[in-house]
């Protein structure tokens, strides 16, 4: 059934996130952004199962009797709390990761304009003795 799908698809996404969140501490960018990709991609098998969900939804007299859209919901609320809890983190991560692009690109600038003071007449140096 599509419920079932969507739940487990949704555990998927939680599964992605609870990754995500146990990276934050040592900032594994690269293993981020990998489980990052994968929760994007349930997300978006998500966002299709959603629409038959909401069809089902409306044909079902009391949806609140059904324990497996109940465990959907909670579910869904379950991503949400974590979410609300990880995106403070990750803002502070971007905001140092920002600070530290700033200051490469502002010293890259500065390094455009240095011009060495020494003299080049365009002679060879040797070393033989």
């Amino acid at each position: 059934m599509i419920i079932e799908k969507a739940l487990a698809t949704y555990r998927t996404i939680l599964t992605r996130m609870v990754e995500i969140e146990q990276l934050l501490p040592g900032q594994d960018t690269k293993r981020m952004l990998e489980k990052y990709q994968q929760m994007m991609h349930s997300q978006d098998e998500a966002k299709e199962l959603d629409q038959e969900v909401l069809s089902v939804l409306n044909t079902v007299n009391d949806p609140t009797r059904s324990t497996k859209i109940l465990d959907l919901l909670d579910l869904m609320q379950e991503i949400q709390d974590l979410n609300h809890r990880l995106t403070p983190q990750i803002q502070a991560i971007m905001a140092v990761h920002k600070n530290e692009l700033d200051k490469l690109k502002q010293g890259s600038s500065m390094m455009r304009y240095y011009h060495s003071h020494t003299r080049q007449t365009g002679q060879l140096v040797s070393n033989a003795g």
